[in-house]
């Protein structure tokens, strides 16, 4: 399809939280504040390996603060990061420690009634540890003899006993490596090194949570991942009261969205509201009865319009709504890229289209905002239901037109004949119709990317991936061989993306993610020494700034090749790939000589000039 007969698609178009951004309507996590609220502080660990020996809290509780140590809290072990294949997870960790692994790991925790109390009570608590044996090398780490980490580790309910502190393998096979080398003419051998990097994102680490009166939780957290995250906490979070839907002028009707999540707990999503008649009480039980689960299993979470069947697809003579599952948008544009392709799908202006997420009470389980995922996961599922309300919109104007529903189009709010554009229906109108005759104008749909094969557990081998997106970069440098500093002159990449479903997001983007494969090719040093971090904050670890390099000119490219919607690609990380191999090949271009590991600072090119020697 051509991207000119797009009505919406590839347009340039105000970001529908874009006013909220600039006016600092969208607060970070860190600016909250609740009624009664404590404010919480960790005690971290000074070593990178130790064992808790015992704590004196009494200072920080003279205070007023509370104080948790590991002698006060349940003693679960668990995963942090529920990014992984099998499910089962090997589980590791706990709240608090009482022997630890790395610097800053917390150990004890305190809670007060305001920021500057519990600095000064975590301060307070006094710690006493024995320190062990540091191991930071993999290799070195496996030898027999080397300190151990970890006795054991869960895997699923299983406790596995660690042996040379290797909890897990696999094995990746692919051809004969002894022959490939026998036979080979040449042989090329190399080491290259890569260092630890910070995405340096800019909202702190922080969370909010408030006990709820039905005994659930609601957590304001920053993350990449809201139902992950409520995996690991295993209670609902929810959302707020906002008041019962309107019905139409017509008809009466409600709806309710009944979700099961991982944990067996089963959450209602309702418009109804119990004004003390036990309405929604009544719903629990049913709901419970009818999926053979304990009554304190289910969650209700009732009256918000936003989010409840009734709206959450279209309801024209309001505006569209489009759910797009809890995956936070993380300044990419992805959730004005959903708005667009609802926009084009039922031909509504973008000013009428408002958009929910991330808040897992309420959406579909929709995973991560990670992996270049998050459009072409939710924009599918978004895809699919703006397509299924069209059909009944379609299908019910056809009777208006006496035409088929496939000669009928919708643009600017309006269904028209295609071959006669004059003659026009209002959608709002349109949707009137549907609702006093009892048509769905709401759609729950579910996207499941199209993975061809799983990865073989005894190779490794396997063709997971359902797309791939292509790009490249050049730079130009020049290097001064006296100081060895570089100054990079020029940076262009050229990415395809399918289809940019939003130009300007993709633009932005590739420019994002080339600064930051820039900064990594010759600024960002993650340093760490006997496993204690040398930079730990942004006045060591040096991020670019806008002063550092030029700005990347984009080149975009739309093969419509993609297996997202529209042809559609992912481009979060791809655009960040090929900005470190270009410096360094750009680098090796202007001297002669190929440097091996990262960041290129002006010392390493000194140094493989001959110019500088190690002490």
């Amino acid at each position: 399809m051509s991207k000119d007969a797009f009505k919406v698609l590839g347009k340039i178009t105000p970001r529908k939280d874009g006013m909220a951004r600039v006016t600092g309507q969208e607060r970070y996590v860190s600016d909250m504040t609740l009624p009664r609220m404590l404010h919480g502080r960790i005690v971290s660990s000074p070593y990178a390996h130790a064992r808790v020996l015992s704590f004196d809290t009494r200072a920080a509780e003279a205070l007023g603060a509370v104080c948790l140590t590991f002698a006060d809290i349940p003693k679960l072990r668990y995963n942090e990061r529920i990014v992984t294949v099998p499910w089962a997870l090997h589980k590791d960790h706990t709240v608090l420690a009482d022997k630890v692994r790395r610097v800053g790991e917390a150990v004890a925790a305190v809670a007060a009634e305001t920021e500057a109390l519990a600095e000064r009570a975590v301060r307070a608590v006094r710690v006493e540890y024995e320190p062990l044996p540091v191991v930071t090398d993999p290799i070195e780490a496996m030898q027999p003899g080397a300190p151990a980490l970890y006795d054991s580790v869960l895997l699923g309910d299983q406790e596995l006993k660690i042996e040379r502190n290797i909890a897990c393998s696999r094995d990746i096979l692919e051809g004969d490596p002894a022959r490939a080398f026998a036979e080979a003419e040449v042989i090329v051998e190399g080491t290259f090194r890569t260092p630890k990097i910070y995405h340096a994102q800019m909202e702190t680490k922080s969370v909010v949570c408030r006990p709820e009166s039905d005994g659930g939780i609601t957590v304001w957290p920053t993350t990449q991942s809201i139902h992950n995250l409520r995996i690991l906490r295993g209670r609902g979070f929810h959302t707020s009261s906002a008041g019962a839907p309107q019905p139409g002028d017509v008809i009466d009707f409600s709806g309710a969205l009944v979700k099961i999540n991982q944990d067996g707990s089963v959450d209602v999503a309702t418009a109804l509201m119990d004004h003390g008649g036990g309405t929604l009480e009544a719903l629990a039980r049913l709901v419970a009865e009818t999926l053979c689960v304990p009554l304190d299993k289910v969650n209700i979470s009732p009256g918000d319009t936003s989010i409840t069947v009734y709206d959450v697809v279209t309801h024209a003579t309001r505006g569209v709504y489009a759910g797009g599952g809890a995956v936070p948008d993380l300044g990419g544009g992805q959730m004005s890229s959903l708005c667009q392709i609802v926009g084009e799908v039922l031909g509504v202006p973008m000013e009428r289209i408002s958009i929910y997420s991330t808040d897992s009470a309420v959406t579909p389980l929709a995973g991560t905002t990670t992996a270049t995922r998050q459009l072409y996961m939710s924009s599918s599922a978004v895809l699919q239901a703006a397509l299924a309300v069209r059909q009944t919109l379609l299908g019910r104007a056809a009777y208006h037109f006496e035409a088929p529903p496939e000669e009928l189009d919708m643009a600017d709010g309006q269904v028209y004949v295609a071959a006669n554009p004059r003659e026009r229906l209002p959608l709002a109108d349109l949707a009137a119709v549907c609702a006093a005759e009892g048509l769905p104008l709401a759609n729950l749909a579910l996207f499941k990317a199209p993975f061809k094969e799983r990865i073989d557990a005894e190779t490794g081998q396997g063709d997971v991936f359902p797309d791939f997106t292509f790009g490249a970069q050049a730079v130009e440098v020049a290097v001064d061989t006296e100081t060895g500093e570089i100054t990079l002159l020029k940076s262009v990449a050229c990415h395809d993306v399918g289809r940019a479903i939003s130009p300007a997001a993709v633009e932005g983007q590739i420019q994002g993610a080339s600064t930051q494969g820039l900064g990594y090719a010759l600024l960002e040093d993650f340093v760490v020494r006997a496993g204690r971090t040398l930079t730990p904050s942004l006045s060591e670890y040096l991020i670019p700034t806008a002063c550092d390099f030029p700005e990347t000119q984009v080149i975009i490219l739309e093969s419509g090749s993609g297996v997202g919607p529209f042809g559609a690609k992912g481009i979060g990380e791809p655009a960040l790939t090929p900005a470190a191999p270009a410096v360094a090949n750009a680098v090796a271009d202007a001297l002669g000589v190929r440097i091996y590991d990262l960041p290129i600072t002006p010392e390493k090119v000194l140094r493989a000039l001959g110019g500088l020697k190690d002490a």
